[in-house]
């Protein structure tokens, strides 16, 4: 790893929330969101991509937990 890269763990919660149409927010969805806001600090990152979601489902209630563990790597290059 170098200094700068990132983990996302998420939970199937993410990926499986749908919206009215009952689309899937899923994972393409998902990692588009998180390639789109990598400029960003961290934690910024998680909590605009849980605000994405929300919005994707313009109010459906979750139906399962949602989890977002953002990991980033400040050491030296491995």
């Amino acid at each position: 790893m170098r200094p700068g890269d990132r983990l996302y763990l998420y939970s199937d919660g993410i990926t499986e929330h749908s919206n009215s149409r009952l689309e899937l927010f899923g994972e393409q969805r998902f990692f588009r969101k998180v390639q789109e806001l990598k400029k960003r600090d961290l934690d910024s990152v998680c909590e605009k991509t849980i605000e994405a979601l929300h919005a994707f489902g313009r109010a459906q209630p979750i139906k399962d937990d949602i989890t977002l563990l953002g990991i980033e790597y400040r050491g030296r290059s491995l």
